[in-house]
């Protein structure tokens, strides 16, 4: 489940992209015991559009999918993991449809 939550920021954080022409993903705790995963996407236009986001292993096979609406240029995001992937490195990729961000995940 992705629920929008207010966020006031991230106390430790994993930030990719930057730049004017780039879409900057936050993400955190990071590493994360697998229950709930704080997504910030900051874009350098403000639209709206889909999200896509993919969690995948540590051979390039997609574990866990989301699709959710994002509008305004910085968008916040709870993504409920519910504990659903065991323990490792995983890569997380988000693409805003213009653009897509990429960060490695710990869940420990």
């Amino acid at each position: 489940t992705i629920g929008t939550a207010a966020c006031s920021g991230p106390p430790a954080l994993e930030e990719h992209g930057s730049g004017e022409d780039e879409t900057v993903v936050q993400v955190w705790p990071n590493p994360n015991d697998g229950n709930e995963l704080h997504l910030r996407m900051e874009r350098p236009v403000s639209t709206s559009a889909s999200a896509g986001l993919v969690i995948y292993d540590v051979v390039g096979r997609p574990l866990f999918t989301r699709t959710f609406p994002v509008e305004g240029r910085v968008y916040d995001t709870v993504i409920d993991l519910d504990r659903s992937l065991p323990g490792g490195m995983y890569t997380l990729v988000v693409n805003d449809g213009v653009r897509f961000s990429t960060t490695r995940v710990v869940i420990e």
